[in-house]
């Protein structure tokens, strides 16, 4: 299974600020809020989180409302995408709706533990696990809607 970038970079380098590590579990790309946020494979919504408009900082034990406004999608072989920090107002898709790789889904904004600073946090988890996203990356698709 081939996963696609979740924002759109128009075969440029995409702007990774923060990428996945064993103190990261995830990949921020650096982007202004607004920037359209793609779903990278297939699947159906499980969740959708639009309960946030502010960021914060929070250097202490993480939650869930960290993420801010996020969405999950569920996809084969056990493999979810999740889609955080999201603009309030932007989310364009609803629990148990179907989602095609590509597909326009939220823009990126700078809710919950961002620092303000705008970007969207990608997380790839297998199984409920997070792993590294870069090898199942399909870096050549433009099949963007």
């Amino acid at each position: 299974m081939k996963f696609v970038r979740p924002i759109n970079t128009h075969g440029k380098p995409a702007k990774v600020s923060n990428t996945y590590s064993w103190k990261h579990r995830g990949i921020d790309y650096a982007y202004p809020e607004g920037e359209t946020v793609f779903a990278s494979e297939t699947g159906y919504i499980l969740r959708v989180v639009t309960a946030y408009t502010k960021c914060w900082r929070n250097w202490l034990k993480l939650t869930t409302a960290d993420y801010g406004n996020f969405i999950i999608i569920q996809h084969h072989y056990g493999y979810q995408t999740y889609y955080t920090h999201l603009q309030p107002g932007t989310i364009l898709v609803k629990q148990g709706q179907q989602v095609t790789k590509g597909q326009p889904i939220a823009k990126v904004g700078k809710t919950g533990n961002t620092g303000c600073a705008p970007h969207l946090h990608y997380e790839l988890r297998q199984y409920n696990k997070q792993v590294n996203p870069i090898p199942l990356m399909d870096l050549s698709f433009t099949g963007y809607k």
